[in-house]
Order: structure tokens, then C-alpha cells, then sequence
């Protein structure tokens, strides 16, 4: 995700060194394997396995190296990405996405069955909401179709996130569907990543209902 900095520097300086970085983390994020659902391996000593932070540290880059670059050609493969992860990893009753999955449930974290994680985690559904309010803002409005579709699983999103904002703090617990268990903490990072894409998303108006608003400035405050 840092490498976003290499079209900043590019854009001021005109240098084409920038462009030269840019298009070297291009090529390694080209060679990156993934998984047969179409996913990047989160890294290479973790084979087979997408984490919800993946989605952040690859898509932004990928999606704003195809629009200055590439024609857009690959958007299928971003929003892809998202779309296998929502099949993958999103929870119906929560409204969360687990942390993780491994494909051939390998690890031992994984369950056997599902090959998800254990449990859910603020920081990474954070990230993940963040790549999407990333992602929402670089979509052309020619793309409607697509900025639908990445709406629609954006909101399901925050949707779920909301169900377990803690009403007094307006904060969101360490794992935040197990906020009765010893030892768990109302978690400040993970929650202004919550508030972050609240926030951008009632400017870009795809969260325009006044409650989401509202949400995102009560962490704040609760920070």
C-alpha cells in the first residue's frame, strides 16, 4: 500500500524514476501467486491464504496503477477479489468477515471444514473497509455497474460492523463479537479505521444516510 507514495512523488516531481518504481511493484504484484479462488496469497511464506488486510495492501495500488497505466483493463480482477472474499469469509450471522482463510486448511488456525480463522478481528475488517472506501473513490462514474456492486458489499460491511459498536464509547471492541470475554479492550486504531470509511463513504454518498455520519463522528469523539 506505501507504494501509492510512488505516484505522489511522480505527480511532483516528474521524475521518471517513480514512474520506473511503480511499475516494478506492478510487475511483483503481477507475479504474486494466489489461490484458486482468484485471491493473492497474503504472503509468501503464507501460501494459500487470504487475510482481510491483504485487500489494502494490494488493491489501492492496483486499482490506481490501472487507471494512471493500464487502460483500467484488470478492474474485473480487483473487484473480483473483493467479491471472492465476501463468498469466502463473510459470516451471515455476525455480519463479519473472519480474519482469514486458508485454502486447504492447512493451517493450525484454520478450522477443518471451513478453513477460516478462529475468530473476527477489528484491525483487519478495518483494513478491509478502508481498501473499499479506496477503492469506491477511484471508480469512474462510467463504471456504474461496477461502482454498484462494490456499494452494495460495502454497505453489507459496515452494516454488520455497526451491530457491534459499544453504545457508550461508540468504539469497537479488540474481537469484536466477544466483548463479554476477560481480557478483550475497546480498540482505538481498529476503530478510527471504522470511522475512516464511515466518513468517506457519506462523502462520496454511497453511505448517505445520516446514521452512518453520525456513527463515524461518535468514534471519534469516543477516541
Amino acid at each position: 500500500n506505501a507504494g501509492k507514495l510512488f505516484y505522489f512523488m511522480y505527480d511532483e516531481t516528474g521524475e521518471e524514476r517513480w514512474k520506473k518504481a511503480a511499475d516494478k511493484l506492478m510487475e511483483q504484484l503481477h507475479y504474486q501467486p494466489r489461490l484458486t479462488t482468484g485471491n493473492f496469497w497474503h504472503k509468501l511464506i503464507y501460501p494459500f491464504q487470504v487475510w482481510l488486510d491483504g485487500l489494502y495492501m494490494a488493491q489501492p495500488f492496483y486499482m490506481e496503477y490501472e487507471n494512471r497505466f493500464h487502460g483500467r483493463k484488470n478492474y474485473y480482477d480487483i473487484i473480483g477479489q473483493f467479491k471472492s472474499v465476501r463468498r469466502h469469509l463473510y459470516d451471515e450471522q455476525t455480519g463479519l468477515y473472519y480474519h482469514a482463510y486458508d485454502e486447504y486448511k492447512e493451517r493450525d488456525w484454520a478450522d477443518k471444514v471451513t478453513g477460516l480463522s478462529p475468530n473476527f478481528w477489528l484491525r483487519s475488517i478495518g483494513w478491509y473497509l478502508m481498501a473499499m472506501a479506496d477503492i469506491y473513490a477511484m471508480l469512474p462514474d462510467s463504471r456504474a455497474d461496477l461502482q454498484k456492486e462494490l456499494a452494495a458489499l460495502w454497505k453489507e460491511a459496515i452494516d454488520g460492523m455497526l451491530r457491534w459498536q459499544e453504545p457508550d464509547s461508540g468504539l469497537f471492541y479488540q474481537l469484536p463479537a466477544l466483548p463479554d470475554v476477560k481480557g478483550n479492550y475497546l480498540e482505538t486504531s481498529g476503530s478510527l479505521m471504522v470511522a475512516y470509511s464511515l466518513l468517506k463513504g457519506a462523502r462520496l454518498g454511497v453511505l448517505a444516510e445520516p446514521k452512518y455520519r453520525a456513527a463515524g463522528e461518535k468514534i471519534l469523539v469516543g477516541i
